[in-house]
């Protein structure tokens, strides 16, 4: 697995407590849910420093689709405080 997605891969076994061991692996059926998808989240920012929300992480339940959605989102820091 490549840079971002075996990073990814990592971080969801470790919320997950379950080995990663496919591109084509889902979130959900690996025992993801909401409560796992907020510690990924802070993880992923935490880790990779990517600032994605809860609702892109679900619509992105696959290891490639997520990876290609934290590879895309906003650094941690860039968006403009309010």
């Amino acid at each position: 697995l490549p840079g971002t997605m075996t990073a990814l891969a990592a971080l969801w076994s470790g919320v997950l407590s379950t080995p990663v061991r496919s591109r084509d692996a889902r979130f959900s059926e690996l025992g993801g849910n909401s409560l796992t998808m907020i510690s990924l989240r802070m993880r992923i920012a935490a880790e990779l420093g990517a600032d994605i929300s809860a609702q892109q992480l679900h619509a992105h339940d696959d290891l490639e689709g997520m990876t290609t959605a934290v590879d895309a989102a906003p650094r941690v820091g860039s968006r403009a405080r309010r």
